[in-house]
């Protein structure tokens, strides 16, 4: 034993280890047993991610590719196949152009595609498109494409986009934006005064007949509440229109007639009023209350003058049949 302290085992083909030496050594060999244990559950962890993404790849109703930093095709799911009929052979290691996949994308959406790709792998970020594709029974059906580029391990780039066939979505869209268009159409042509408020009595729209039947923006009233308009009723008809309103149950479909009333013009006059009142549901799951007023000024004046006309007919008539009583009575006086 030297001064160096004890002399331990001598390792194979080595030199003996002092005692500090060959701690370390059972140290080093624990640490890389569990670097073994760690690599080999992350290799487990790997397959079973492999595993599961397979899994999803195949049964995956979306179009799932891959591509290379230059667009070439490197991978499809079963899906794709769906969509034609080449087999893998003519498609892998093309381009779509190469592989003919690109002449059933409409031809307004194929720069687009191309834009979108290129620029996503020169930022290196998610890329979104939306394009038309032909389907085999000559049918176009929107897709909506997110690509997101995926540095690999030795530095090249792959490109893994996912294509959902959204077609349902767009036409509901167009549908949902064709009524909207005809609604504004309505309201904006349409004499009647239309107001819309939220289940919560706030009215969110009037159209701009306001102004004209009421002398009022549509702004002024627009963000009030309904209960403040009620002050604008005349006070002979203000009980019924408020009872009927409160009674309403603001259930979706229902529907309320109002009586004939006089709402006040912004200059102090009254204007005859006959409105409904329909609750619905908007797409959003909103209840709103819709409401159609019409002014019937004329109407009721017409009615009242008829009204009136009849009563001074009837006036008459009683006048000329006390005129001829009393000529009949001065006839058998002078007899």
């Amino acid at each position: 034993m030297s001064g160096g302290g004890a002399l331990a085992r001598l390792p194979p083909g080595g030199y003996p280890l002092r005692d500090d030496q060959e701690k370390d050594r059972s140290e080093l060999i624990d640490e890389l047993g569990k670097l073994r244990q760690q690599v080999a559950e992350q290799a487990a962890e790997l397959r079973n991610t492999q595993i599961r993404c397979g899994a999803l790849t195949r049964n995956s109703s979306d179009l799932i590719l891959e591509f290379d930093d230059r667009g070439r095709l490197l991978a499809l799911s079963p899906s794709c196949f769906a969509l034609g009929s080449r087999p893998f052979h003519e498609i892998l290691g093309n381009t779509l152009d190469e592989s003919g996949i690109l002449d059933a994308v409409h031809p307004d959406d194929r720069r687009p595609i191309f834009e979108t790709f290129r620029k996503g792998v020169e930022s290196q970020r998610e890329a979104t498109t939306r394009f038309r594709f032909r389907m085999p029974d000559d049918s176009w059906h929107w897709f909506e494409g997110v690509s997101t580029p995926i540095e690999q391990a030795d530095g090249s780039l792959r490109v893994i986009s996912v294509c959902r066939d959204v077609t349902d979505v767009v036409r509901a869209r167009r549908d949902q934006q064709k009524s909207e268009n005809l609604y504004q159409i309505v309201t904006d042509v349409s004499r009647d005064l239309i107001l819309e408020s939220s289940s919560a009595g706030e009215v969110i729209f009037v159209n701009a007949s306001v102004e004209a039947m009421l002398g009022y923006a549509p702004e002024e009233w627009i963000g009030t509440k309904l209960v403040s308009l009620f002050d604008l009723f005349h006070p002979d008809d203000r009980g019924p229109i408020i009872t009927l309103f409160e009674n309403q149950t603001g259930e979706p479909g229902t529907t309320t007639h109002y009586p004939p009333y006089r709402f006040q013009h912004k200059d102090g006059s009254w204007i005859w009023f006959s409105a409904i009142g329909t609750w619905y549901e908007t797409a959003d799951g909103e209840i709103r209350l819709l409401e159609v007023a019409r002014d019937i000024t004329r109407e009721v004046q017409r009615e009242e003058e008829r009204l009136e006309l009849a009563r001074q007919m009837q006036e008459a008539q009683r006048l000329e049949s006390l005129g001829v009583m009393a000529g009949g009575i001065t006839h058998d006086f002078n007899n």
